[in-house]
């Protein structure tokens, strides 16, 4: 998602020693949606998997295929992977917020952001505005729609999420 792929899926492979160096035994591609969540990604691989082994098992087992290309190792997202960088295209915000833990700071505290699309920003506060959000949880707060706290915080017309 972060990396704003459009595909995605699940591989069955044999065990062997060493990092993806085992054969392929079977291979379902999952597209992945402009407004996937990676909650909703996870449910879905989960599904499919299961789904997959269960065919692959019923049946003879199918002969291997050696992996091509080098092996990939993703790295952990840190909460440095998910601060809202402003200057960056509102697409990039998008997919951390679909990712989980998307951030700014507001009057020096954290804001995660909840929900939220490409487009026009009701809050007054996205900076260059392309990011539209709708659902976001203040520091030690429960979430809530981004218009209920924009009402309450009362923000200057000069302020904006940092």
């Amino acid at each position: 998602i972060l990396a704003g792929d459009t595909r995605t899926g699940v591989c069955l492979m044999q065990v062997a020693e060493g990092l993806d160096t085992g054969d392929v035994l079977d291979t379902v591609e999952v597209p992945l949606e402009p407004h996937t969540t990676a909650d909703q990604l996870r449910r879905t691989l989960v599904q499919v998997g299961c789904d997959q082994l269960v065919r692959v098992l019923a049946g003879d087992l199918p002969q291997g295929e050696p992996q091509v290309g080098e092996a990939t190792y993703a790295a952990k997202i840190t909460p440095d992977d998910l601060r809202i960088d402003w200057n960056a295209a509102p697409e990039v915000a998008h997919r951390q917020v679909r990712l989980g833990g998307a951030w700014t700071t507001f009057r020096g505290k954290r804001m995660k952001f909840v929900a939220a699309e490409p487009g026009v920003d009701p809050t007054g506060l996205v900076p260059g505005g392309g990011l539209a959000i709708s659902v976001l949880q203040p520091e030690g707060k429960a979430p809530m729609a981004a218009l209920d706290f924009v009402r309450g915080a009362r923000p200057t017309a000069d302020e904006r999420f940092e």
